[in-house]
């Protein structure tokens, strides 16, 4: 689609298989995409942390469960279980509250041999990451119910990149340009927010199911700016300025389910959590695409073109899809320094090629083939593990560490709305410590992973710059785990 030109800074280089040729009546697509390319070549770096719009198990919640790298869904640990497994909720206590204090990620993302030859990118930041606030409640007069409530906020990312007088003496193929250059504004902003109320309940001494309804409302907008002017030693000139953006906000309801089993020495779980179902949204989408070429390239000269458009009230269906989660635990060692094993795996189920927003094509102002904008997703199955080990100490302090992994879940071929796609491996280890019924967790939590561009193949969306074919990206992230949990048994 052709107003999705944020990428999360991903150095976007054309395809090598395209003639550098501008077809006429038509927005030299190729121009833009190199543009957008270039920017990145010139070392210019995002102003924030590039963050993740394809990956499931990237955050974690809660105090202990964070520690643990959120591989708790077999476990009895606090009251994170609203999110991991709600039926854990009927073995911790009847009133327990939970907030999330600062933590931050510093996020790099080094592009190997971005220019096509031995030159290495890097963009990095700083960004406040996603937090949980929730509360265990005490309702009704039955020992066999618990109820909870939480607030999280899942997905968030926020990109700010410019680029002025970019030199661009190659870009239309020839060389010794009089003067070539480019600038360029790319900006994205993605926010999503759950909150549920959760509701468990014992069936035996040692079982226990939940629900945890969510409503989740998701918010995404997108906008790239961009002017390029070039003129050759004959005289002839071109130029094109580009304005367009696509905002949307989704609101959709799902729920997970969750049995828990816990014996005094070994736990287990099972979950799963529904594909969401679509309640309301909109969205809009803007094109403001002007042009001329006087034959720049030596290709003979291309009429001027206009082609703006602008389609709001657009119905917005974002869809997230189902999985299925299972865990367990073993405690060994004394009553008083114990030490337990964590083990989780989770199977995320794929979602079919949807359109986000779907207006309608249009003709350019100065007439040819119509323009086409849809915000298309497309998520393959994926499925994540990870074990974690926990030790106590005399005093109320204990050990934490764990490993994880976290697939991406965005396809190569048709997907211009979530494009993270490298996968990444998680390193976490803490300590926590408190006093009476509270208790403080630090931690830092490490994730590292990779990923290379294969042959491009299938029907790309307009609007999805293409890497190079063998590109590498290199991931790494920091995060410091800050946290806070009261519980009272009364």
């Amino acid at each position: 689609m052709s107003t999705r030109r944020v990428v999360h800074g991903i150095a976007c280089v054309p395809r090598t298989d395209r003639a550098p040729r501008v077809p006429r009546n038509r927005p030299p697509r190729f121009l833009w995409a190199r543009l957008a390319a270039l920017f990145l070549l010139a070392g210019l770096t995002p102003h924030n942390a590039l963050a993740q719009d394809a990956h499931y198990w990237q955050e974690t919640y809660g105090t202990r469960a964070q520690l643990l790298g959120g591989l708790v869904i077999g476990s009895q640990v606090d009251i994170s279980a609203v999110f991991y497994n709600p039926g854990a909720l009927t073995f911790g206590a009847t009133k327990e509250l939970a907030v999330a204090g600062n933590a931050y990620r510093y996020t790099s993302i080094t592009y190997k041999n971005a220019d096509g030859g031995s030159k290495d990118l890097t963009s990095s930041g700083l960004n406040a990451v996603p937090s949980l606030f929730a509360g265990a409640l005490s309702l009704g007069s039955s020992d066999k119910n618990r109820f909870a409530y939480s607030v999280l906020s899942r997905y968030s990312a926020n990109v700010d990149v410019q680029g002025h007088g970019l030199p661009i003496d190659t870009l239309f193929g020839v060389g010794n340009l009089p003067y070539a250059a480019g600038d360029v504004h790319l900006v994205e902003n993605l926010s999503e927010y759950w909150a549920g109320f959760s509701y468990a309940r014992v069936l035996t001494p040692h079982i226990g199911v939940g629900i945890t309804p969510f409503f989740a409302v998701r918010s995404q907008d997108g906008r790239l700016e961009s002017q390029i002017t070039a003129l050759n030693a004959a005289g002839a000139a071109a130029y094109e300025g580009r304005d367009v953006s696509f905002s949307y906000s989704n609101w959709r309801i799902l729920a997970k389910l969750g049995m828990s089993v816990q014996y005094p020495r070994w736990s287990a779980g099972l979950t799963i959590t529904t594909p969401s179902g679509r309640l309301f949204g909109s969205g809009q989408v803007v094109r403001n695409i002007n042009g001329v070429d006087q034959g720049i390239a030596g290709n003979g000269p291309t009429p001027p073109y206009i082609a703006n458009n602008f389609q709001q009230n657009l119905t917005a269906n974002y869809k997230s899809g189902a999985s299925v989660g299972f865990g367990g635990s073993f405690t060994f060692g004394d009553s008083v320094t114990p030490s337990t094993i964590h083990v989780a795996g989770e199977w995320f189920a794929p979602v079919d090629q949807n359109a986000i927003l779907d207006p309608a094509p249009f003709t350019p102002q100065t007439g040819g083939a119509q323009v086409t904008g849809q915000v298309v997703e497309k998520l393959n199955s994926v499925f994540n593990a990870g074990g974690a080990f926990e030790h106590k100490f005399s005093g109320a302090w204990g050990a934490y560490g764990s490993f994880r992994t976290d697939q991406s879940s965005a396809t190569s071929e048709v997907n211009n709305a979530a494009l993270s796609r490298w996968n990444i491996t998680h390193v976490t280890g803490g300590v926590s410590f408190g006093f009476g019924r509270n208790e403080f967790v630090l931690g830092t939590d490490i994730g590292f992973g990779s990923f290379t561009q294969p042959e491009n193949r299938g029907n790309v969306p307009e609007g999805t710059p293409v890497l190079a074919e063998g590109s590498i990206i290199s991931y790494k992230d920091i995060t410091f785990i800050v946290g806070y949990r009261f519980a009272s048994s009364f």
